[in-house]
C-alpha cells in the first residue's frame, strides 16, 4: 500500500488550463493536470504547439482554455493591438 502527500495543481473546475492567457499576448498555459500531468504531458504539448504555430484553437480544446475563468465581458473583449505600457 502506498500513500501520497502534497499539493496537486488543479484548477477550480478540476480541468487543465491549456491555451493562451487572454490578457498577456504570447503567453500560454499548460497546467492544472493534477495527478495526471506526467501522463498527459505529450498530448498537452501537441495541443499547445498547434495553438502557437497555427494561432488557432480547435473546437474540441475550447473547454480547456484559461479564458473560461474570465467574466463574459472580458472574454469577448478584444485585446489591445498595442501594449499601452510600451512606447
Amino acid at each position: 500500500m502506498a500513500h501520497l502527500a502534497g499539493v496537486r495543481p488543479l484548477s477550480a473546475d478540476r480541468m487543465p488550463l491549456i491555451g493562451p492567457v487572454p490578457t498577456i499576448e504570447g503567453v500560454y498555459l499548460a497546467a492544472g493536470h493534477g495527478t495526471k500531468g506526467i501522463h498527459l504531458a505529450p498530448v498537452t504539448a501537441e495541443i499547445v504547439a498547434a495553438m502557437v504555430v497555427r494561432l488557432e484553437v480547435q473546437e474540441r480544446h475550447r473547454p480547456f482554455l484559461p479564458a473560461r475563468f474570465l467574466p463574459v465581458e472580458a472574454a469577448v473583449r478584444p485585446l489591445p493591438a498595442q501594449d499601452p505600457w510600451r512606447e
